[in-house]
């Protein structure tokens, strides 16, 4: 399998497809901005982290306020979603079965461990949290619904890599072997994240993608559909033999118990 082509020769081959609608494809990338942060965005931030135009940004951001999807916070001086969003995502939530049968394995993990539990799916290169509850326990590392983390170097990520076919698998490690190398990042490093992901029914990491935060991950299924529980840690205050072994254990059992397949 070849390297993937670089973005930019990508998205210049999409711009000259006739039947590629370029306008929309940039609406969407305002849209995409604000799940990057949180709070609101100025036309200078939005242009910044779209690489498009001012004017463009002026444009498309009038266009999305006069849809509904956005509104100018006058205290702020920056630009808000709206509700209206959400009817872009619910469609999308309710015709996904896995999602509510994993609820009550998270509510059941947060009860017992007191740590922050979520479940991720694959989006592209990256793991997205589709529900979470929070951990009652202080140091509990907080997650909020919508957050992205790398396929790369999460718990989440790493365990949605495990559990995809294996046709699908060798594409998935292809791209991100390039996308690693195009930003001059360690490839070994993930390689050797991928061997023990692969080696280990729970997949658990620390320090990777975030320093003083790691991660418990399982993978989960239903039919074609797979996601990931996930337990977010605090380094500092839980081990790696503890996460190996007393959490991992209890995530697995759960699983099991609510007739979860494992992949």
């Amino acid at each position: 399998m070849s390297a993937r082509r670089p973005a930019k020769d990508r998205d210049k081959e999409l711009e000259s497809d006739r039947q590629f609608v370029t306008s929309l494809a940039r609406g969407l990338q305002v849209l995409r901005a604000f799940s990057r942060k949180q709070g609101g965005l100025r036309n200078g931030q939005l242009a910044k982290q779209t690489k498009l135009a001012p004017s463009t940004i002026s444009r498309l951001v009038y266009t999305l306020r006069e849809l509904g999807y956005l509104r100018y916070d006058r205290g702020t001086r920056s630009y808000v979603l709206m509700p209206q969003v959400l009817s872009l995502g619910y469609p999308v939530l309710s015709q996904a079965p896995l999602l509510h049968q994993v609820r009550p394995v998270l509510l059941q993990l947060a009860q017992q461990t007191g740590e922050t539990c979520a479940f991720a799916q694959r989006d592209g290169l990256h793991a997205t949290f589709l529900d979470c509850v929070q951990g009652r326990n202080m140091l509990a590392v907080r997650m909020e619904i919508g957050a992205r983390l790398p396929l790369s170097s999460s718990a989440s990520g790493l365990c949605l890599i495990k559990a995809s076919p294996g046709s699908e698998r060798r594409i998935l490690l292809s791209r991100i072997r390039a996308t690693l190398m195009r930003r001059r990042l360690p490839v070994a490093a993930f390689e050797h994240s991928v061997k023990e992901a692969l080696a280990s029914p729970a997949v658990v990491v620390r320090d990777t993608w975030h320093k003083g935060i790691g991660g418990v991950a399982v993978p989960v299924s239903n039919g074609g559909e797979i996601g990931a529980i996930t337990i977010p840690i605090a380094t500092s205050n839980i081990s790696e033999k503890e996460m190996r072994g007393t959490l991992s254990e209890m995530m697995l059992g759960l699983v099991s118990s609510h007739q979860l397949c494992l992949r």
